[in-house]
Protein backbone atom coordinates (compact mmCIF):
# COMPACT_ATOMS: atom_id res chain seq x y z
CA UNK A 1 0.00 0.00 0.00
CA UNK A 2 1.47 3.35 -0.95
CA UNK A 3 2.21 5.94 1.72
CA UNK A 4 -0.50 8.43 0.69
CA UNK A 5 -3.24 5.78 0.68
CA UNK A 6 -2.05 4.40 4.02
CA UNK A 7 -2.18 7.90 5.56
CA UNK A 8 -5.74 8.35 4.29
CA UNK A 9 -6.76 4.94 5.65
CA UNK A 10 -5.19 5.79 9.03
CA UNK A 11 -7.26 8.98 9.13
CA UNK A 12 -10.45 6.91 8.66
CA UNK A 13 -9.33 4.45 11.33
CA UNK A 14 -8.72 7.32 13.75
CA UNK A 15 -12.21 8.71 13.12
CA UNK A 16 -13.69 5.24 13.63
CA UNK A 17 -11.88 4.79 16.94
CA UNK A 18 -12.99 8.24 18.15
CA UNK A 19 -16.56 7.14 17.45
CA UNK A 20 -15.88 3.89 19.31
CA UNK A 21 -14.47 5.88 22.24
CA UNK A 22 -17.57 8.09 22.45
CA UNK A 23 -19.83 5.02 22.22
CA UNK A 24 -17.74 3.34 24.94
CA UNK A 25 -18.21 6.39 27.22
CA UNK A 26 -21.98 6.21 26.75
CA UNK A 27 -21.97 2.51 27.60
CA UNK A 28 -19.76 3.23 30.61
CA UNK A 29 -22.26 5.81 31.88
CA UNK A 30 -25.08 3.29 31.52
CA UNK A 31 -23.14 0.51 33.26
CA UNK A 32 -21.70 2.59 36.11
CA UNK A 33 -24.32 5.24 36.82
CA UNK A 34 -27.53 3.85 35.43
CA UNK A 35 -27.15 0.12 36.03
CA UNK A 36 -30.27 -0.13 38.17
CA UNK A 37 -32.07 2.91 36.79
CA UNK A 38 -34.55 3.16 33.98
CA UNK A 39 -33.58 6.07 31.72
CA UNK A 40 -37.10 7.49 32.01
CA UNK A 41 -36.64 7.77 35.80
CA UNK A 42 -33.31 9.61 35.51
CA UNK A 43 -34.79 13.15 35.74
CA UNK A 44 -36.45 12.19 39.05
CA UNK A 45 -33.08 11.07 40.44
CA UNK A 46 -31.39 14.28 39.30
CA UNK A 47 -34.04 16.50 40.90
CA UNK A 48 -34.14 14.45 44.11
CA UNK A 49 -37.76 13.37 43.60
CA UNK A 50 -36.71 9.73 43.58
CA UNK A 51 -33.97 8.26 45.74
CA UNK A 52 -32.26 4.95 45.35
CA UNK A 53 -29.44 3.35 47.28
CA UNK A 54 -26.27 5.13 48.33
CA UNK A 55 -23.29 4.36 50.51
CA UNK A 56 -19.67 5.40 50.68
CA UNK A 57 -16.28 3.99 51.51
CA UNK A 58 -13.38 6.41 51.86
CA UNK A 59 -10.98 3.91 53.46
CA UNK A 60 -8.54 2.54 50.86
CA UNK A 61 -8.45 -1.26 50.48
CA UNK A 62 -11.52 -1.76 52.72
CA UNK A 63 -13.48 -3.26 49.83
CA UNK A 64 -10.60 -5.65 49.09
CA UNK A 65 -10.70 -6.87 52.68
CA UNK A 66 -14.49 -7.29 52.58
CA UNK A 67 -14.31 -9.22 49.31
CA UNK A 68 -11.53 -11.45 50.66
CA UNK A 69 -13.81 -12.36 53.58
CA UNK A 70 -16.72 -13.00 51.21
CA UNK A 71 -14.45 -15.13 48.99
CA UNK A 72 -13.39 -17.12 52.05
CA UNK A 73 -17.06 -17.87 52.74
CA UNK A 74 -17.50 -19.60 49.40
CA UNK A 75 -18.31 -16.70 47.08
CA UNK A 76 -14.88 -16.60 45.46
CA UNK A 77 -16.07 -16.15 41.86
CA UNK A 78 -18.47 -13.36 42.81
CA UNK A 79 -15.71 -11.49 44.65
CA UNK A 80 -13.17 -11.89 41.86
CA UNK A 81 -15.67 -10.93 39.15
CA UNK A 82 -16.59 -7.78 41.08
CA UNK A 83 -12.96 -6.71 41.54
CA UNK A 84 -11.93 -7.63 37.99
CA UNK A 85 -15.04 -5.98 36.59
CA UNK A 86 -14.11 -2.64 38.14
CA UNK A 87 -10.67 -2.87 36.54
CA UNK A 88 -11.59 -4.31 33.17
CA UNK A 89 -14.37 -1.80 32.54
CA UNK A 90 -11.72 0.96 32.34
CA UNK A 91 -9.23 -1.03 30.24
CA UNK A 92 -10.74 0.30 26.96
CA UNK A 93 -10.46 3.85 28.33
CA UNK A 94 -6.68 3.54 28.69
CA UNK A 95 -6.25 1.59 25.46
CA UNK A 96 -8.37 3.84 23.26
CA UNK A 97 -6.91 7.08 24.62
CA UNK A 98 -3.40 5.71 24.14
CA UNK A 99 -4.35 4.76 20.58
CA UNK A 100 -5.93 8.14 19.82
CA UNK A 101 -3.69 10.46 21.79
CA UNK A 102 -1.74 13.30 20.34
CA UNK A 103 1.96 13.49 21.18
CA UNK A 104 1.11 16.10 23.84
CA UNK A 105 -0.87 13.63 25.98
CA UNK A 106 1.32 11.49 28.19
CA UNK A 107 0.50 8.22 29.97
CA UNK A 108 0.23 10.19 33.21
CA UNK A 109 -2.41 12.46 31.69
CA UNK A 110 -4.42 9.45 30.54
CA UNK A 111 -4.26 7.99 34.04
CA UNK A 112 -5.21 11.38 35.49
CA UNK A 113 -8.21 11.57 33.12
CA UNK A 114 -9.27 8.06 34.13
CA UNK A 115 -9.05 9.07 37.80
CA UNK A 116 -11.13 12.19 37.11
CA UNK A 117 -13.79 10.21 35.25
CA UNK A 118 -13.90 7.59 37.98
CA UNK A 119 -14.14 10.31 40.65
CA UNK A 120 -17.02 11.85 38.70
CA UNK A 121 -18.80 8.47 38.61
CA UNK A 122 -18.24 7.74 42.29
CA UNK A 123 -19.36 11.22 43.36
CA UNK A 124 -22.43 11.08 41.11
CA UNK A 125 -23.41 7.70 42.52
CA UNK A 126 -23.37 9.14 46.01
CA UNK A 127 -24.95 12.54 45.31
CA UNK A 128 -27.80 11.21 43.16
CA UNK A 129 -28.45 8.01 45.14
CA UNK A 130 -27.31 5.83 42.24
CA UNK A 131 -25.10 3.42 44.16
CA UNK A 132 -22.00 3.13 46.26
CA UNK A 133 -19.14 5.64 46.17
CA UNK A 134 -15.97 3.69 46.89
CA UNK A 135 -12.33 4.81 46.86
CA UNK A 136 -11.36 1.24 45.94
CA UNK A 137 -13.48 1.44 42.79
CA UNK A 138 -11.51 4.53 41.81
CA UNK A 139 -8.22 2.68 42.41
CA UNK A 140 -9.40 -0.32 40.38
CA UNK A 141 -10.64 1.90 37.54
CA UNK A 142 -7.25 3.64 37.28
CA UNK A 143 -5.54 0.24 37.42
CA UNK A 144 -7.75 -0.89 34.52
CA UNK A 145 -6.83 2.20 32.49
CA UNK A 146 -3.14 1.48 33.21
CA UNK A 147 -3.65 -2.08 31.95
CA UNK A 148 -5.19 -0.65 28.76
CA UNK A 149 -2.17 1.62 28.24
CA UNK A 150 0.13 -1.37 28.83
CA UNK A 151 -1.79 -3.44 26.25
CA UNK A 152 -1.43 -0.62 23.75
CA UNK A 153 2.32 -0.32 24.35
CA UNK A 154 2.81 -4.08 24.02
CA UNK A 155 0.92 -3.99 20.71
CA UNK A 156 2.97 -0.98 19.58
CA UNK A 157 6.21 -2.84 20.32
CA UNK A 158 4.98 -5.97 18.50
CA UNK A 159 3.97 -3.87 15.48
CA UNK A 160 7.27 -1.96 15.54
CA UNK A 161 5.38 1.33 15.92
CA UNK A 162 3.64 0.87 12.55
CA UNK A 163 0.44 2.86 13.14
CA UNK A 164 -1.41 1.19 10.25
CA UNK A 165 -0.79 -2.30 11.72
CA UNK A 166 -1.80 -1.09 15.16
CA UNK A 167 -5.11 0.24 13.79
CA UNK A 168 -5.73 -2.99 11.88
CA UNK A 169 -5.08 -5.18 14.91
CA UNK A 170 -7.18 -2.88 17.13
CA UNK A 171 -10.02 -3.37 14.65
CA UNK A 172 -10.01 -7.17 15.14
CA UNK A 173 -12.14 -7.29 18.35
CA UNK A 174 -14.98 -5.51 16.57
CA UNK A 175 -14.84 -7.85 13.58
CA UNK A 176 -14.63 -10.90 15.87
CA UNK A 177 -17.56 -9.70 17.96
CA UNK A 178 -19.69 -9.28 14.87
CA UNK A 179 -18.64 -12.71 13.55
CA UNK A 180 -19.31 -14.40 16.90
CA UNK A 181 -22.77 -12.83 17.03
CA UNK A 182 -23.54 -14.25 13.60
CA UNK A 183 -22.14 -17.69 14.45
CA UNK A 184 -24.12 -17.85 17.68
CA UNK A 185 -27.28 -16.72 15.95
CA UNK A 186 -27.47 -13.39 17.76
CA UNK A 187 -29.29 -10.93 15.57
CA UNK A 188 -30.53 -7.41 15.89
CA UNK A 189 -34.18 -7.27 16.95
CA UNK A 190 -36.49 -6.85 13.99
CA UNK A 191 -37.63 -3.34 13.20
CA UNK A 192 -41.22 -2.24 12.93
CA UNK A 193 -43.22 -4.15 10.38
CA UNK A 194 -44.43 -2.42 7.29
CA UNK A 195 -48.21 -2.30 7.07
Amino acid sequence: MNKQRQTKTNKYFKRFFWAVFIFYLLILIKIVLLKDTDLSALPKFLTGEKKGFRSSNLIPFQTFLNFSRIAGNGNFLWSISNLLGNSLIFLPFGYLLALLKSPKISKRKILFLSALLSLFFETSQYVFYLGSADIDDLLLNVLGAAAGILCFHILTALCRKDLHRIYLISWIPFVCRSGCDRLCGIREPPGPRAL
